[in-house]
């Protein structure tokens, strides 16, 4: 059995981004009229790379680890283009599904953000559901989903468009998803937890690349092959059946200033990396900073230091 593998798009590119292929700088309006100004832009910027090479973050490259360990087919869901394959030639962009950042696609929007509509709006091939058209379109591969709680409300209903028996060739991997999924995509996720992180774990790492280290372990542990969903469960379960869960720290609370003044005095040390940057505020500083916070405050240092 073939395996394809689709992770979502990461805020770390590598290569600049102009700013008419910023979020931020949509006109307000209502959704339709973001999706036509955002269309525009996107067809005007020029390609810089294939999409595996535009992404960074060790969330983006475990999910490629992952493709390359099964050989497989390698996509992403990106909140700026919809569905691409990752040999696609792209634009850098910055566009995300965060509220918080000034990026979030759904700022400039007068009317109410809907995930849904705006995933179905930002396709290249003009397909309201790509993701169940790609399943429908490799009826003999696994497809495996590492899907973040941001992502999963935007691509729900294009997986829930698929008839049973293709979405039994579905696996779904992420951190807390099960509340956001209804019960047939809920049934298809595959029991990782916190045990991940633990110290048995050969692939600790953050919240933020939770799903990715997932597919790759299960990817790399040779489950992703031909099973139904209890097997490949039983197996992922078997599987970590031996590793304990992770050791909680207390760590100390800080404000958004204190912390930026620790990214800013360590800028080097992390090498201008977010990721690099977190564990080192958590694992070395020892201050408590949520993934989503921390990634609004490392902009904000960044842009500061640029100027």
């Amino acid at each position: 059995m073939s395996v394809i593998v689709v992770t979502t798009c990461s805020d770390t590119k590598r290569f600049p981004v102009a700013a008419e292929m910023r979020a931020r700088e949509l006109r307000a309006g209502n959704l339709r009229e973001l999706l036509e100004q955002w269309r525009s832009r996107r067809a005007k910027a020029q390609p810089v790379a294939e999409a595996r090479r535009v992404y960074g973050g060790r969330s983006f490259q475990e999910a490629d680890k992952a493709s390359q360990a099964g050989h497989a087919d390698f996509y992403i869901i990106s909140a700026g283009y919809g569905l691409v394959s990752a040999s696609d030639q792209i634009a850098s962009y910055s566009a995300t599904l965060v509220p918080a950042s000034e990026d979030f696609v759904g700022r400039s929007i007068s009317s109410g953000f809907s995930h849904n509509d705006w995933w179905s709006g930002i396709q290249s091939t003009g397909s309201p559901t790509p993701l169940a058209d790609l399943v429908r379109a490799t009826p003999a591969a696994l497809i495996l989903f590492g899907l973040s709680s941001r992502y999963l409300p935007m691509v729900r209903s294009d997986l829930n468009s698929l008839p049973d028996r293709d979405l039994a060739r579905v696996r779904i991997a992420g951190l807390g998803l099960a509340k956001l999924a209804d019960d047939r995509l809920r049934g298809l996720m595959l029991p990782y937890d916190g045990r991940l992180d633990g110290p048995d774990s050969p692939i600790r790492g953050t919240r933020s690349d939770f799903a990715s280290r997932a597919l790759r372990h299960f990817v790399d542990s040779g489950l992703a092959k031909r099973g139904s969903i209890r097997e490949h469960s039983n197996a992922v379960l078997a599987a970590l059946s031996s590793w304990r869960d992770p050791v909680v720290h207390a760590r100390q609370t800080k404000t958004d200033d204190e912390i930026m003044r620790v990214i800013e005095r360590h800028w080097s040390r992390i090498e201008g990396k977010s990721g690099r940057g977190l564990r080192y505020l958590r694992d070395v500083e020892n201050i408590a900073c949520e993934q989503g916070r921390f990634a609004g405050l490392f902009r904000r240092v960044a842009e500061g230091m640029s100027q």
